[in-house]
């Protein structure tokens, strides 16, 4: 199975965002050894050439994460034009994760940062919130996903509710980002955790603007779930999911992060990748998605090749193809509903390899275009639950991965048109023009 390495410890000692504290939600997946399906692996396991790739090192404890504190910023003196929001034919939503987070130093204008410059907002403040809520409506997409920590960010509800007020309204969801090294010693800790942001939880599912289903049930992210389930064993996935469920004084559709290259189910006969594994894990679950898939379309023999994966964007959307059609199957099989997350413009974590803060090396951008980015989002169509009808694009703002949609000086508007002209509906005098900031 596979592993995704927090981040938490690398943003701690870069002091990469205004809150340096705050957990990456993008955390690369990492396969090691294979443990039966009562066991979780010890993180210290090396294997041998012939099984499951590890990284170089392996993630030890993490230091518990002290509660960021944030300095409202003075916001940029310029004006922002309110939204023009257009209607869409799916419920598009879009992960909202890491606030302009940049690790590696230096100036942006240097070569390689242009696909991860956005056109406005170098760092993130208030107006920043409100220039990505005027993008994003006026694409078509009306959710933004955030993170919820057991240490909270305050950015959302000191900067991104109050941005996000009409007319710059935007609803919003959580996805639960479990706070844990997945030292089985410490399973107990999600419990606590998850008990402890009971009122976090209930505050923000009664807010307003809060993402519902037209049965009124409030919409509530699990991330990581599969790698829960690696670590700690499948039935810690079901009993915190039915603790995040029982937190809250009414009925939730909870969706969980488990879909990973099929690969891994299909090709890995370690023993613990069986039909029992993946339906426990789909079951505990009203609807399942996926954060990244960023190896898709790519099978690894050695853990060389699966540390170093540079091939181009349209091998990563056959792959993805081949994941969705996996996971929609086992979605209807156990009756549960999909929510694919097409990634418009593929995955690079190449800056941050080159500056050695990863030791892993995965680059997907090659040949990435308005074709090859609507061909990917075109998959959301493809495999939406045709009575949910509900996209994730996955991801608005994760710049440090390269997997941003955000309008930039590399890819400028193509993503976000790929996304609006797959699911918008074009109002009768035309796209909204495109809003480009003044410098």
């Amino acid at each position: 199975m596979n592993q995704r390495l927090s981040r938490r410890d690398f943003l701690k000692l870069t002091g990469a965002m205004t809150c340096a504290t705050v957990v990456s939600a993008c955390t690369p997946r990492i396969p090691t050894t294979s443990p039966s399906p009562s066991t979780s692996p010890s993180p210290s396991t090396n294997p041998s050439p012939s099984t499951n790739p590890s990284p170089s090192s392996s993630p030890g404890p993490s230091p518990s994460p002290t509660p960021p504190v944030c300095v409202m910023p003075t916001p940029t003196p310029i004006p922002i034009p309110p939204p023009t929001p257009v209607s869409a034919k799916f419920d598009v939503c879009s992960f909202y994760c890491d606030f302009r987070n940049f690790a590696p130093s230096g100036p942006r204008i240097q070569s390689g940062l242009a696909t991860i410059n956005p056109l406005y907002g170098d760092r993130q403040d208030p107006l920043t919130m409100m220039m990505d809520i005027k993008w994003a409506r006026e694409f078509g997409i009306g959710t933004f996903v955030v993170p919820a920590f057991s240490s909270i960010d305050p950015r959302l509800e000191d900067w991104f509710l109050p941005a996000s007020e009409p007319p710059f309204d935007i609803n919003y969801a959580l996805f639960y980002n479990p706070d844990t090294d997945f030292d089985p010693k410490s399973q107990d800790r999600l419990d606590t955790q998850i008990t402890d942001m009971k009122e976090f939880f209930t505050r923000h599912t009664q807010n307003t603007r809060y993402k519902r289903l037209p049965d009124g049930r409030p919409v509530v992210f699990y991330f990581l779930a599969d790698v829960v389930a690696y670590w700690l064993g499948v039935d810690r996935v079901e009993q915190t999911a039915q603790l995040l469920r029982s937190n809250l004084a009414e009925d939730i559709f909870l969706v969980g992060d488990v879909m990973c290259e099929p690969y891994y189910v299909q090709y890995d006969h370690s023993g613990y990748q069986g039909e029992d594994y993946v339906r426990r894990q789909v079951k505990a679950f009203d609807g399942i998605t996926n954060y990244y898939i960023m190896r898709a379309g790519y099978k690894w023999s050695t853990p060389a090749d699966f540390n170093h994966v540079v091939t181009p964007f349209q091998n990563m959307i056959k792959g993805y193809d081949e994941a969705c059609a996996f996971w929609a199957a086992e979605a209807r099989k156990y009756g549960v509903k999909m929510l694919p997350a097409p990634m418009p413009t593929g995955f690079s974590n190449r800056l941050l390899y080159e500056a050695g803060l990863d030791s892993w090396l995965v680059d997907r951008h090659e040949g990435v275009s308005y074709d090859t980015s609507k061909a990917m989002v075109e998959l959301g169509a493809k495999y939406a639950d045709p009575d949910l009808k509900i996209v994730m694009i996955s991801n608005w703002n994760e710049l440090d991965e390269g997997a941003a949609i955000v309008p930039s000086v590399g890819y400028k508007f193509d993503p976000a048109h790929a996304v609006r002209d797959t699911f918008a509906i074009q109002p009768s005098g035309g796209w909204p023009e495109d809003y480009n900031p003044p410098s």
